[in-house]
């Protein structure tokens, strides 16, 4: 029963995460998709976007305060 409850809330949390990045502007969802879920590093996501690397640092950051507060 415990597995059970377990995968119950995985898929619970899992869902919530996915509802919350869909809400982010692509600017700060692209982002962090790269970084957290690609696992790429910030330099990295900077290059494959095109984008300055504290410009990519500081739309990671602002979305995560957003992700936080749609979670």
């Amino acid at each position: 029963m415990r597995d059970l409850e377990r995968e119950v809330w995985d898929l619970t949390v899992s869902e919530a995460v996915s509802t919350a990045l869909a809400d982010l502007r692509d600017e700060e969802r692209s982002p962090i998709v790269l970084a957290y879920f690609g696992g790429y590093t910030y330099r990295e996501v900077a290059e494959m976007l095109d984008q300055p690397e504290g410009t990519i640092k500081g739309r990671i950051r602002t979305g995560l305060q957003r992700l936080r507060g749609g979670l």
